[in-house]
């Protein structure tokens, strides 16, 4: 066989030949991918307005690190201003159909009373207990009913005496006979009436408070729509005039600004989209794997990425998607992986390449790729 002898140790360090041992180690099979670097799209949200407006202050730029609930920018909307004042009008009407609700129980439950004590044939004396009692429009009907009977039972007593006593005519008797009888039929209807009616009148305000909590909850829900919290809502009833038309746009969870659109003085649309945030504690790593290595892939698979861009760093994760189709023109599937971005390096765009780990690991003898030599 054909030999190549060195004069000396030194002069193989400078024909640029090196030898070391194989190094023993863990290894397991692997599927080579190329890979990009992409946001994390399950952590990444385009703020948007819900209401047209204009925008009158940006509060933040282009990589600022903002947390959950933190006020982006400020707008001025006219649709928001109108659907404040429509709230609002809701919640006093809810109020006022409250204290209407409030009043006509207090005359049911008086009413209630008013009649049992009258049911017992109460004179004036017990009858001066009533004048403590809110009866509303009932105590005229009632009270005045009520004298009617008592002077035509007092009428009809009297004549029936006379009657007895042979000092009055029979005709006059009679006629007080049917006077009592008269108020004693319209004091009956009277406390019907007005049992029936005050009950009814309870309950017809019960309802009108029902209709008016059902009105302010559909106005609730349309702000909750709009984009405001719960608790903006609860403060609209102290905000000033001027600051119906406020609407400030706020971060749904914690993350970076990495593209801004809004400018002061800008209109906006609902829906325009004005910040893009995202959470760059973690990225996505989407693989293109070889379609006739595809079966080999499965979810769950580890993966270890080197990006050019980063040298000497060796990013880590799991696939967690396979895609469903091949690509027509690269003939390439599809996979994703969740990496971690402890320090922000990570750049959605990059490009590297990943090894896909299909098999299980086992003992092995590994030889710098350079030191492996082809021939024919």
């Amino acid at each position: 066989s054909m030999k190549v002898r060195f004069a000396s140790k030194l002069s193989t360090l400078k024909a640029g030949v090196r030898t070391a041992l194989p190094r023993e180690s863990e290894s397991a099979p692997t599927i080579a991918a190329f890979c990009q670097v992409g946001y994390n799209e399950n952590k990444l949200a385009h703020i948007t307005p819900r209401a047209p407006g204009i925008v009158s202050r940006v509060v933040v730029d282009v990589g600022a690190e903002v947390n959950v609930g933190d006020v982006l920018a400020v707008l001025e909307s006219p649709v928001l201003a109108e659907a404040k004042s429509d709230y609002l009008a809701k919640l006093q009407a809810v109020e006022l159909a409250q204290i209407d609700l409030d009043q006509s129980r207090v005359i049911y439950d008086n009413t209630k009373k008013a009649l049992s004590l009258l049911e017992n044939k109460a004179g004036l004396d017990e009858l001066s207990q009533l004048s403590g009692l809110d009866l509303g429009l009932n105590r005229k009907a009632l009270l005045g009913a009520h004298a009617a009977f008592v002077a035509a039972k007092a009428g009809y007593e009297r004549e029936k005496q006379l009657f007895a006593d042979n000092l009055s005519s029979k005709a006059d008797y009679q006629t007080a006979e049917a006077a009592y009888q008269t108020a004693w039929a319209d004091h009956l209807a009277t406390r019907d009436d007005l049992a029936f009616s005050s009950k009814r009148d309870m309950e017809s305000k019960s309802r009108a408070v029902k209709t008016a909590t059902f009105a302010l909850e559909s106005a609730r829900r349309r702000l909750l729509t709009l984009g405001l919290t719960t608790g903006e809502v609860d403060a609209i009833e102290t905000e000033t005039n001027a600051n119906l038309s406020r609407h400030e746009l706020r971060a749904p969870f914690a993350g970076t600004i990495v593209e801004r659109k809004a400018v002061a003085g800008e209109s906006v649309e609902t829906g325009e989209a004005l910040f893009t945030l995202a959470d760059l504690s973690q990225m996505w790593l989407t693989l293109s794997i070889p379609a006739d290595h595809v079966s080999l892939v499965t979810k769950g698979c580890s993966i270890e990425s080197v990006i050019p861009a980063l040298p000497g760093v060796s990013v880590k994760g799991t696939l967690v998607w396979i895609d469903t189709s091949v690509d027509e023109r690269t003939r390439m599937v599809k996979a994703r992986a969740v990496v971690p971005n402890p320090n922000g390096q990570l750049k959605s765009g990059m490009f590297g390449e990943a090894d896909v780990v299909v098999g299980s690991t086992s003992r092995a003898l590994r030889v710098p790729t350079s030191a492996v030599q082809r021939f024919e």
